[in-house]
């Protein structure tokens, strides 16, 4: 079954609407006879069938980690069949036979051939990397990481976001720190202020005392 982009494109910009729409692109892209129906029309490859249709998932405002762990394990998976591909794994022209296709897309995971179509190995490395920066991985757990087949680019890319996150963190707590420093200060004058005024008046509060006891006792002298 083939998908309306142009429908696609025109889902509300909400968090729920979007949701459906990448559970549905990736219903669409994983399923295994989808790939064979790929391959029986001109087999542009499935890298570039999940390249232009995935800017409709918006998946650079995704915050589900289910979906993005969903997807970056597709991703994955791809970039494991495109380095079990011999040479450089450029396969242009003909179509792969029909037993080739009944065969090598049985499983779960495509055939390295498949993802590439007859265009270049290097070109579905950089739309499935380009893929892979809309996706924040991050919000995934480490042990999702911990795979030879995450490309090298985007763990040092995850890293040094995270060191570039840390780094502003602490920039910040630093000028709060010093923002509260100075309210501190000013605080502290205040407070001296207040304490300094505090003391005037238990000064003039002692003299208007001594005086209303001189006067009580001039008063009692005179009677």
């Amino acid at each position: 079954m083939s998908l309306d982009p142009g429908l696609l494109a025109k889902v509300p910009q909400t968090e729920d609407a979007l949701a459906l729409v990448r559970k549905i692109l990736l219903g669409h892209l994983l399923s295994p006879s989808r790939a064979v129906d790929m391959a029986g029309e001109d087999f542009v490859g499935v890298v570039h069938e999940l390249a232009r249709l995935w800017p409709l998932g918006r998946w650079n405002q995704c915050r589900d980690p289910a979906l993005i762990g969903e997807a970056f394990s597709w991703l994955i998976r791809c970039c494991r069949g495109l380095a079990m591909l011999p040479g450089l794994g450029d396969l242009a022209g003909h179509q792969p036979p029909d037993h080739w296709k009944s065969e090598r897309t049985a499983g779960p995971a495509l055939d390295g051939a498949m993802l590439v179509g007859s265009g270049s190995r290097r070109q579905a490395e950089e739309l499935l990397l380009t893929m892979m920066t809309d996706l924040e991985i991050w919000r995934l757990p480490s042990s999702q990481l911990l795979t030879p087949w995450v490309p090298s680019q985007v763990l040092t890319a995850h890293v040094t976001a995270q060191c570039k996150e840390l780094e502003d963190r602490q920039l910040a707590l630093v000028d709060d720190a010093r923002e509260n420093l100075e309210e501190i200060a000013r605080l502290n004058a205040v407070v001296a202020q207040l304490t300094s005024r505090l003391d005037a008046t238990d000064a003039r509060s002692n003299q208007c005392m001594q005086k209303q006891a001189d006067l009580n006792n001039i008063i009692r002298q005179l009677k």
